[in-house]
């Protein structure tokens, strides 16, 4: 845990320094200038769709996690974002695959509950590198910044191909692996034999055409409503802001938000978007103020509406460490444990 509280101070120096560092490029005063007279009727409107992409969240993953009760899954989701905006390195999705392992009886370790999140994310990922595809058809970005963006939506768009396609060779992919595993015999081979297997498992989760298309349809619809709280967001700062731009923003937010730098991506994630908008002609300031805001409600609401469940709910109880395998000796009276490391 030293090691961990260590990573923590650093993330959170570095995040409060960027952040500053990020306010004082684009003018402090003027930022905040800006978000005082951001449109009040759209706010509020903002913030409800926000919290309604997290509610239809919760019954989308019980698409494929039949086990799940509604207020359970909803719990855990939240539960996700709001470890990812305290901890360092994005933690949440490890603490919510450490809580889904405990709630779901047949994940029997973290690593099956992790790779049940990762289908979730790889669908996340497909539709904003739809956005960040057509975005950058029709709003012309600085050389630099189409690049990344076009990067990190062709590699989504190819994780997501390779999510159907697995579903679909994935009994070839097993004999793949069990015969380089024959081969070439050791713990390294074996190792990544069991890593693929419990990814190769978590596809089968979604593994008919009915549940795949379902999740589809849910996943465009929180989308759909996750780019109106970025329209509204942006129209209440600077009007107007064509939903083109607004494409280029969600995805500059979510993207930069991949990058554990800092906790939450406080300063990382402003500074990044930040930079896409004002490419895309939006005034500096404006632009900044916009992802601040955009920024402000997610980690609110996340953070205080899942911290109250978190501890109400008794999730505080399940371990947050690994399991430490037993050294097995050939003389039973000599058996042990394995000493523990710390986690980071």
């Amino acid at each position: 845990m030293k090691n961990l509280k260590y990573n923590f101070a650093v993330s959170l120096i570095a995040g409060t320094g960027l952040f500053y560092v990020v306010l004082q490029r684009y003018g402090f005063y003027e930022t905040v200038a800006v978000i005082r007279q951001a449109g009040v009727g759209y706010l509020p409107a903002a913030g409800f769709l926000l919290v309604a992409s997290y509610v239809l969240r919760g019954y989308r993953w019980m698409i494929w996690e039949r086990g799940l009760r509604f207020w359970d899954s909803f719990g855990m989701i939240l539960t996700g974002f709001m470890g990812n905006n305290i901890l360092p390195t994005r933690l949440g999705e490890f603490l919510r695959g450490c809580i889904t392992a405990e709630k779901q009886k047949e994940h029997s370790d973290k690593t099956a509950a992790l790779a049940s999140i990762m289908v979730e994310r790889i669908l996340d990922g497909f539709m904003l590198s739809v956005f960040g595809i057509v975005g950058l058809s029709l709003v012309p970005l600085d050389g630099f910044l189409y690049g990344a963006l076009m990067f990190f939506s062709v590699m989504f768009a190819a994780l997501t191909v390779g999510l159907i396609a697995g579903v679909g060779f994935h009994k070839k992919t097993r004999r793949t692996l069990e015969n380089i595993n024959r081969r070439f015999p050791g713990h390294l081979t074996k190792y990544w034999k069991e890593k693929f297997g419990f990814f190769l498992d978590s596809l089968l989760l979604v593994k008919n055409f009915s549940r795949i298309i379902l999740a589809m349809a849910a996943t465009i619809f929180i989308w759909g409503i996750e780019l109106s709280v970025y329209y509204l967001i942006a129209n209440s700062v600077y009007v107007p802001v064509p939903i083109a731009t607004c494409l280029i923003f969600a995805a500059a937010v979510n993207f930069a938000s991949l990058f554990p730098f800092t906790i939450g991506g406080i300063g990382a994630i402003e500074g990044a978007a930040a930079l896409f908008l004002v490419s895309s002609g939006i005034p500096p300031t404006e632009s900044l103020a916009m992802v601040i805001i955009h920024h402000g409600l997610q980690y609110l609401f996340t953070t205080s509406a899942r911290g109250f469940f978190y501890f109400t709910g008794g999730y505080y109880k399940i371990s947050f460490m690994p399991v430490i395998p037993k050294v097995e000796s050939k003389h039973p009276e000599e058996t042990c444990t394995k000493p523990a490391d710390d986690l980071f």
